[in-house]
């Protein structure tokens, strides 16, 4: 077989692998094989995490680092070449197959490892990067583009694996001392000159890499949830063989959180191709971030093996709420490195709240001790879900993705009456006030103060009651770490606490329960300083929301062109929905229209049009507002279907004296130019004055029209 054929199919058996660019093909699937290896190496690192749930020490803890460090290390570098290359003929299929063989191994002899015996450990992974540099090698003899990258990771790989071969033939100390050099070379790879050099020529798919991690992780929390199902535990909460269903449900609780932690906001983003150093940030990051969602699903068995009313045991607390908050901080760092929408939160609010709720993780290690097991992974289930919940939230209202405005034909005039469409049956569409606004310095976006008057009031008293749920539950672990300091405070009675908490921070103060200690004075100190401060923080905003005025004007929904005096004239209505008294009322109205100088400049300019009557004494019930297409409007021009591009829509604002919040309001409304304009139509009338003399207006009616001459219905 000739090696310098150039990606000819060699035979049935063997075709040669193609190297994958990003430029050439930017959308690589994950194949079927490459799922199962993820699942593979999941129940790899699953194996190693329950050597450290079952007896979680520190000298155990660093030995399990080591090992999930080296699994990792295997997995990425295999999950890098499958990125560079395109192969999935029968040899491909047999070597990862062979490959897969050495990762149960790997997984067999992880129990070994930690006994003080490594030989078969080392062994099984030597296999596994003797596959992995046939793959390189395979590629360099079939693949010339990519020649000298595979050809030197061929040879980088046949050194890691003679690393590997070594130590298992050495004793230790040598064993641990070859393997940290085998696996620091592995790690190398991302970070290599040559590696950096051929992504620069040949760029990486990130987005196949950004799927890989992603499946990777749901491989490692699935697999765990269900084994956490499926295994026999030694003391389940009924029966001693299966957990019941409150054991499934809080499971499944805490593996949600862990879950959402990641896959709700920052999975599946890829760093910016132009950050070399965010690259290498997002790919190490996921080393302890599998790591850490390893361990908690490891550590949900051992949760669940308890008698009711039992409490975690310290190290499985560490390992969860622990494992977790390195969880958050490890998102939190991705969070700054990959790329964002252009309406994402502010990136420093977004780390400050996961920041705070991977430190009230570890807060609730020593809480644990105070609140039965389900109390427990209530309450890390919550704090993961929380903080994952909030960053969402956080993003500025009404924001869409930009697209482009239709442009249609203006409708042709109806025979009869026409009623507008409502907003919500239309086509969501950009709008400038939702405007994405791309690269604003975070200082001079949106501050705690804007977020909150902007938001709806469901969502205020969401933040605030999460708030003070928060607070408490923080302040009542605090109370527990000494339960003496509080007279008749039973030991480990977390609602007790929690009680004695809410009384202080309300300075409530019944008096069954009091602080007798230096400790729990300083915390009533403490919480008194921070329930103070909270309510005042709260009655604030709660009165500067409520007391904002609000102008209850109805726009009509569309603008019609009709004759007025022989004039073609541009009307639409506004309507004062509570009918109170708005004084003074005035209205400005300016056509948005797009521009092009002789020289080349694109231009968004406004016009103002002049109104037949741009002010209104008294502003009660409706108001027509006119505009004379005449010789001096610059809607001449743009109203014409051949040039309706130019023209993108009206700006309206009217102002008032509002007499019975005796303040000035304001509303205004966006015509969209065609979409929104009726051409040869009138309104239909919604004021009648009745043979009893009272006037009523029918805002059912207030949107439709007739065509102009037609009778009015």
């Amino acid at each position: 077989m000739d090696p310098a054929v150039e990606g000819d199919e060699l035979s049935r058996w063997s075709r040669a692998p193609q190297l994958h660019c990003a430029d050439d093909a930017p959308d690589k699937p994950v194949t079927w094989l490459e799922r199962l290896v993820d699942l593979a190496f999941a129940g790899l690192f699953l194996r190693v995490g329950e050597a450290l749930a079952a007896t979680p020490t520190g000298a155990d803890a660093l030995a399990v680092a080591g090992l999930l460090t080296a699994a990792w290390t295997a997995w990425a570098t295999t999950t890098l070449h499958a990125n560079r290359y395109d192969a999935d003929d029968a040899l491909h299929r047999v070597l990862v197959i062979a490959q897969l063989a050495g990762v149960v191994a790997l997984a067999l002899a992880v129990p070994d490892v930690l006994a003080g015996r490594p030989r078969d450990f080392a062994l099984a992974y030597a296999v596994t990067k003797a596959i992995l540099a046939l793959h390189y090698l395979r590629a360099h003899r079939q693949e010339p583009v990519s020649r000298a990258l595979s050809g030197r990771f061929a040879t980088l790989f046949a050194i890691d694996t003679a690393l590997w071969l070594v130590a298992a033939a050495v004793d230790p100390p040598w064993t641990w001392i070859l393997w940290a050099a085998a696996v620091s070379l592995a790690l190398s790879v991302p970070i290599s000159r040559a590696y950096r050099a051929a992504a620069h020529a040949k760029p990486l798919d990130l987005d196949h890499l950004a799927r890989r991690f992603g499946l990777l992780a749901i491989a490692v929390l699935g697999v765990g949830f269900v084994l956490a199902l499926v295994r026999p535990l030694p003391t389940s909460s009924l029966d001693g063989s299966a957990p019941t269903l409150l054991d499934a449900t809080l499971t499944l609780f805490v593996a949600a959180g862990a879950w959402w932690t990641y896959f709700g906001d920052v999975a599946g983003r890829r760093p910016p191709e132009a950050s070399p150093g965010a690259f290498v940030v997002w790919v190490y990051a996921h080393l302890p971030l599998v790591g850490a969602l390893t361990v908690v699903g490891a550590a949900l068995t051992p949760a669940l093996a308890l008698e009711p009313g039992a409490t975690v045991a310290l190290g499985q607390r560490w390992l969860l709420a622990g494992g977790l908050a390195i969880a958050v901080v490890v998102v939190a760092l991705l969070d700054r490195v990959v790329e964002r929408a252009p309406d994402a939160p502010l990136p420093r609010l977004r780390t400050g709240l996961r920041l705070a709720a991977a430190a009230l993780l570890v807060a609730l290690v020593p809480l644990g001790a105070a609140v039965p097991a389900w109390g427990f992974l209530v309450l890390v289930g919550v704090v993961c879900l929380a903080q994952a919940v909030a960053a969402p939230l956080l993003a500025p209202l009404g924001a869409v993705s930009p697209q482009p405005r239709p442009v249609t034909a203006a409708p042709e005039p109806p025979t009869q009456v026409t009623t507008a469409p409502r907003p919500a049956a239309t086509p969501a569409r950009p709008t400038i006030g939702s405007a994405v606004r791309i690269g604003t310095p975070s200082e001079l976006r949106r501050d705690l103060y804007f977020f909150m008057m902007q938001g709806s009031w469901t969502r205020f008293f969401a933040i605030f009651l999460g708030l003070y749920l928060a607070l408490n539950v923080l302040f009542a672990g605090l109370y527990l770490l000494d339960p003496s300091s509080v007279s008749n405070l039973a030991d480990g009675a977390f609602v007790d606490a929690f009680a004695f908490s809410v009384q202080t921070m309300s300075t409530i103060g019944y008096g069954a329960m009091s602080p007798i200690s230096s400790y729990a004075h300083t915390l009533v100190t403490a919480e008194a300083a921070v329930g103070i401060l909270f309510a005042a923080l709260a009655t604030g905003l709660v009165f500067a929301k409520a007391s904002r005025p609000k102008a209850h004007v109805l726009f009509s929904e569309i603008v019609t062109v009709t004759p007025y005096h022989g004039v073609p004239t541009l009307m639409f209505r506004v309507g004062n929905t509570h009918g109170n008294e708005v004084v003074e009322a005035t209205m400005r109205v300016s056509a948005l229209v797009e521009e092009r100088s002789p020289e080349g400049h694109a231009l968004r300019r406004l016009h103002d049009l002049t109104l037949v009557r741009d002010n209104s004494p008294l502003f009660t019930m409706s108001w027509t507002v006119m505009h004379a297409i005449d010789a001096e409007s610059c809607l001449v021009e743009h109203l014409d279907s051949a040039a309706g591009g130019q023209l993108i829509g009206l700006i309206c604002v009217t102002m008032g004296f509002d007499a019975t919040y005796a303040q000035t309001v304001h509303a205004r409304h966006i015509y969209y130019f065609p979409e929104d304009f009726r051409l040869g139509e009138r309104f239909v009338d919604v004021i009648e004055t009745h043979a009893d003399g009272h006037i009523s207006i029918d805002f059912t009616r207030f949107h439709d029209t007739r065509p102009e001459g037609g009778a009015e219905p």
